[in-house]
């Protein structure tokens, strides 16, 4: 069994008390990415394991994560799947780890489904739901306080916002009413937990220009301003000399074309890549995510 760390203890005793102090109010756990979500979130259930949970997220990686961290820490919880996308298709856990894709259709199409009782649904990358009534997420949240109007929402994310309607707690028909623990990567930086962020660009970088929205760039006009192919080739050629001692490399992107204009002159100079985003099949994504797991050599996005 993993041993948790000091800011995973400090997250779990937070909920508590805010579930406590805060009983009819859904919390939120702002977690950086690499933290170790996932074992919070097998903990949480271990913490409430008479309790009846839904584990929700939208990616199937995610779901096989938080599934393994789960049955690794629970040994006498069932903890069942509910994926299309990993044939699994489990509602008889008192557990279940699904995908709001598949577990959303599920819910329109099945009175079954629409009548199980959940004291928890934790949601894993929570800033995607949306405020929207009309979305699955919404939709599966509002069917289940139907059915037990004290179900409480528990979300985690590294990035407690969204772009379009700012911080989760503060927006207009929020399913989140407050953070109740937050941990800076910062200190995860200065603690060892990750590795320090190292920014040696070849080029200089003139943003002046590209507008901003609630101090996000505008993607649109970043992919414009930074997908010349000279400034690429630049930073390219710079990045090569710099890693030429490493295996394989992880390289991201703005957007979709920003990301085949790199992979196109990175075949250009003789590096092996690949492209991941989200117009491949699941098979192909599979099959390109095990080839980069295998450490096939540089280049990949």
């Amino acid at each position: 069994m993993k041993k948790l760390r000091y800011y995973q203890k400090d997250a779990l005793q937070a909920l508590d008390k805010s579930l406590k102090d805060y009983p009819d109010q859904n919390p939120l756990l702002a977690l950086p990415t690499g933290s170790g979500k996932s074992l919070v979130i097998a903990n949480i259930i271990k913490k409430y394991k008479s309790k009846e949970i839904l584990v929700l997220t939208h990616r199937k990686e995610l779901i096989q994560q938080n599934y393994e961290e789960s049955k690794g820490v629970l040994d006498d919880v069932k903890v069942g799947i509910y994926s299309a996308s990993l044939k699994k298709r489990e509602t008889d856990k008192s557990v279940t780890i699904a995908s709001i894709q598949s577990y959303g259709r599920l819910i329109r199409s099945s009175e079954e489904a629409r009548q199980k009782f959940f004291d928890f649904i934790i949601i894993d990358e929570c800033h995607l739901v949306p405020n929207s009534n009309e979305s699955l997420y919404r939709e599966t949240i509002d069917q289940a306080k139907s059915i037990n109007e004290k179900c409480i929402i528990i979300g985690l994310s590294a990035t407690p916002y969204r772009a379009d309607t700012g911080v989760l707690t503060d927006s207009h028909n929020k399913v989140f009413d407050r953070i109740a623990y937050t941990l800076k990567v910062e200190e995860l930086i200065d603690k060892g937990f990750l590795c320090p962020l190292i920014t040696k660009a070849p080029i200089e970088l003139d943003l002046k220009e590209v507008p901003k929205k609630r101090g996000e760039y505008s993607l649109r006009r970043l992919e414009k301003k930074l997908g010349t192919e000279s400034s690429l080739s630049k930073t390219l050629d710079d990045l090569i000399l710099r890693t030429r001692d490493r295996e394989y490399l992880m390289i991201f992107c703005i957007g979709t074309s920003h990301m085949r204009k790199i992979s196109a002159l990175l075949t250009e100079k003789g590096i092996t890549n690949a492209c991941l985003d989200f117009q491949l099949s699941n098979f192909e994504r599979d099959k390109r995510i095990s080839l980069f797991k295998e450490k096939l050599r540089r280049g990949w996005r």
